[in-house]
């Protein structure tokens, strides 16, 4: 079994597009290849899970032994996968991400977050992004992706317990400008604006 645990740091992308006060230093659990990895996880302090990556196959057990299937996860680009231990709801729960894909010769880290819901002690699926930081000062969750020359970004908000996308950004290429949307929990657009690079 190859494991190692390490803090991740702030991803360069993310300094380059937002300022922050305080971002939380998850902790990244690295498996090889399809695995195996089996660790047990401190997700509040009266609450524990177990962790299986095998086969390229996530699942969680409860303390009572109940498992639970995430899905699947994929190897990056030096055949390793990870999974982010952080909480990424900010509701005192820590969450898991567990990464799908590397994109744009490794400079997009893609991730499936798992938020815990302690009333039913399960995970539920919260939302599907790259680079992904929770930022504990603000409660707010900073995400970038690189597609050629563009970088895009969302901001989340949480709305009873759950991410939505409350900022979008777009850098428009070629006249220095980027397209800002706002949208409301829903998804409703409640503004753009342009602003300059």
């Amino acid at each position: 079994m190859n494991l190692s645990i390490k803090c991740v740091p702030p991803l360069l992308g993310l300094l380059t597009l937002f300022s922050s006060v305080v971002i939380s230093k998850p902790i990244e659990l690295e498996v090889n290849g399809k695995g195996p990895l089996q660790k047990t996880i401190q997700l509040h302090p009266t609450v524990a899970v177990t962790l299986y990556l095998n086969n390229f196959k996530a699942t969680v057990t409860n303390a009572k032994g109940i498992p639970q299937q995430l899905g699947s996860y994929e190897p990056g680009t030096q055949g390793k996968s990870s999974v982010l231990v952080d909480d990424f709801n900010f509701d005192g729960y820590k969450d898991l991400a567990i990464q799908q894909a590397i994109g744009y010769m490794g400079v997009n880290v893609f991730y499936d977050v798992y938020l815990y819901q302690p009333k039913h002690q399960r995970f539920q699926l919260g939302f599907h992004d790259s680079n992904i930081e929770a930022d504990a000062a603000t409660k707010v969750i900073k995400a970038s992706q690189r597609s050629g020359p563009r970088w895009y970004s969302n901001i989340y908000k949480i709305s009873k317990g759950k991410p939505y996308v409350w900022q979008a950004r777009t850098a428009m290429v070629g006249d220095g400008l980027d397209q800002v949307e706002y949208k409301n929990a829903k998804g409703k657009i409640l503004k753009t604006v342009k602003l300059t690079r």
